[in-house]
């Protein structure tokens, strides 16, 4: 009897632990045929329905572990089979926790490097760059020599990369050959080394990091993408004659015949560069005849409409070529580009036959436009100056005069490289337009201190941009400010009284804040008595008046009652004299037909579901 206890026991046992290492085999199973399979996906393919399902059957029975066997050798096993699982099915809410429960359960599990390493991968994922950089780096720094410190010192590359922060990646990149000789991300990293130095614009250190990838061995499509990079390192550097064998080399290659279209394209632009714009139009004329309703055949008629527009000056042709980049792949890059070329030849068509047209009032914005045009725009500063040039010439007391000579200064500064000349530019605004905007900002960059205006010149100014955001942008913020600005930049100038009066009108009339503007007109009562904001404000502080008994007799003797502020009388909004009116001793008009002023229109004003 006592025999046949002991067999049984034994026979549960034996049974029992079968079953919970049949149990994590099949999970095992599962997860490796889903990753089998993940491994032959092209990089940028999503997991199909069969590798997801796998996936879920690999976690059901992974779980199953933890909750009958929680004691089992397999635990840390089926966490991290688990974790695994569920960031290969981008849940990474659930990814993270298990790999977190791993790390602080079984800190000396095998696969703690693997699950800090994903762990990290995951935060940056998840936009937590400060944890997935620290756990990355307890990755990298353990005491413990593993195999994936090279990974989590590339990601941390890639992490700074995708940021754009460039300098902060080549650092990680360049770490990872030196810290690790045998890694297998050696090539990568020297490639990635290249694309950041291609991004910082340092293209010698950029060819060098580019020919020492080269010597690696690289799938098809990457070492196209390095030669690819290889030739324009050597057409930004100038070195043409190099850039056009490495492309040419390219088309040779039976290795890349899909890319052709793309390579003569990279031909067709040195040949552009190199001066030799009749073959590069032929070149482009080919790329179109051979590739019809193509991407590159839409690069090739954008290029085209470049090379009519800029080099040859034809925009009729370059309409057309704009046109048909447009009609030939509709959503790509190139109809995009030349869907907007098409807009500024419009608008340049536009500004010149206005210019031809205009009286001298106009002039001086059309020229102003076609300079902003060049410039901004098409990329011409030569253009440009002269436009900006015409303006000064032609019209230099109009309002686009300042901004047209600080616009002629920086090109000649920025663009030509000629400093000094440029400085010199700037010092003819501040003194041909010391109170302009243009002005203050030329004294910015000569690094000369704001002006300290006293007159009232620039007070008068300020006023008058304050009055056109109110009155006609309906810029209530921006008018305020204006008036404000008087009072601190002007605090001596009869304007003042006249900015405050302003603010008060705005805040009662416009804003509806009653209270605060009578807090103004309270000041101003004070302040200025005897001025015409003074006595305004008064009246306007004034208690109301007691109320008045009718009398029928004296009311049938007068025509018309007058009646005191705050009777129910519909104010009108102040009339304010201009100080410098006053100065010169004229009188306003009295114009019947003109309103006094137009009241402005009011501005309007993860985490991933339960586990299994």
């Amino acid at each position: 009897m006592r025999r046949t206890i002991v067999l049984l026991i034994l026979g549960a046992c034996l049974f029992l632990g079968c079953a919970y290492f049949n149990t994590f085999y099949n999970a095992k199973k599962q997860f490796g045929e889903a990753e089998k399979a993940y491994q032959d996906n092209p990089p940028e393919m999503e997991i199909s329905g069969s590798q997801r399902e796998l996936y879920e059957q690999a976690i059901k029975k992974a779980s199953k572990i933890l909750v009958f066997y929680p004691n089992s050798k397999y635990v840390d096993d089926a966490l991290f089979l688990m974790g695994k699982a569920y960031f290969r099915m981008e849940e990474f809410g659930k990814s993270r926790r298990k790999f977190e429960e791993l790390l602080v359960n079984y800190p000396k599990s095998k696969f703690r490097f693997e699950a800090g390493y994903l762990l990290g991968t995951i935060h940056y994922y998840l936009d937590e760059p400060n944890k997935a950089r620290d756990a990355l780096m307890a990755v990298i720094e353990s005491k413990q020599k593993n195999s994936w410190a090279d990974d989590a010192r590339y990601t941390l590359g890639e992490m700074a990369f995708w940021n754009e922060q460039y300098r902060q990646a080549l650092e990680e990149y360049s770490r990872l050959p030196e810290d690790y000789p045998k890694s297998e991300l050696r090539a990568e990293a020297f490639f990635k080394i290249g694309e950041s130095r291609f991004k910082l614009g340092q293209y010698q250190e950029a060819l060098t990091a580019y020919q020492e990838a080269r010597r690696y061995q690289f799938s098809a499509r990457q070492a196209y993408q390095i030669e690819l990079r290889i030739g324009e390192c050597y057409q930004k550097l100038g070195r043409f004659q190099e850039a056009l064998e490495t492309f040419n080399g390219l088309a040779r290659s039976d290795r890349y015949v899909d890319s052709l279209p793309e390579i003569q394209l990279r031909v067709s632009e040195v040949y552009y560069l190199m001066g030799h714009s009749t073959r590069a139009i032929e070149r482009y004329e080919d790329i179109v005849r051979q590739n019809e309703k193509t991407k590159e055949a839409a690069w090739a008629y954008y290029q085209l409409g470049q090379i009519f527009m800029e080099d040859l000056s034809d925009l009729e042709k370059a309409k057309d070529y704009f046109d048909k980049s447009k009609s030939e792949a509709p959503t790509s890059e190139a109809a995009q580009l030349a869907s907007l070329r098409r807009s500024q030849i419009q608008k340049l068509e536009e500004y010149r036959l206005k210019a031809a047209t205009s009286d001298s009032t106009h002039l001086a914005e059309a020229y102003f436009s076609l300079g902003e045009l060049y410039l901004l725009d098409l990329n011409r500063p030569d253009s440009a100056l002269v436009y900006y040039q015409k303006v000064l010439a032609q019209n230099p007391g109009s309002k686009y005069a300042p901004r047209s000579q600080y616009a002629a200064a920086w090109i000649t500064e920025i663009s030509l490289g000629d400093s000094l000349a440029g400085h010199h530019i700037y010092e003819e605004l501040i003194e041909r337009y010391p109170f302009s905007e243009s002005a203050h900002t030329a004294r910015r960059r000569l690094g000369r201190p704001a002006l300290k205006d006293t007159s009232d010149q620039g007070a008068a100014q300020r006023f008058r941009q304050a009055e056109e955001l109110l009155l006609r942008g309906g810029d209530v913020a921006g008018a305020l400010a204006g008036y404000e600005s008087i009072r601190t930049d002007f605090p001596e100038s009869p304007y003042v009284p006249k900015a405050e009066c302003a603010i008060a009108w705005t805040l009662e009339h416009v804003l509806g804040q009653r209270d605060s503007a009578l807090v103004i007109f309270q000041r101003l009562a004070q302040l200025y008595p005897n001025s015409e904001c003074g006595l305004l404000a008064q009246k306007k502080i004034a208690p109301p008046a007691p109320p008045v008994v009718p009398d029928t007799a004296s009311a049938a003797e007068t025509d018309s009652v007058s009646t005191d502020a705050g009777t129910g009388q519909i104010e009108e909004e102040p009339q304010i004299e201009d100080p410098e009116i006053q100065e010169k001793g004229a009188e306003p008009e009295d114009d019947e037909d003109e309103p006094r002023r137009r009241r402005p229109r009011q501005p309007q004003t993860d985490e991933d579901a339960g586990e299994e």
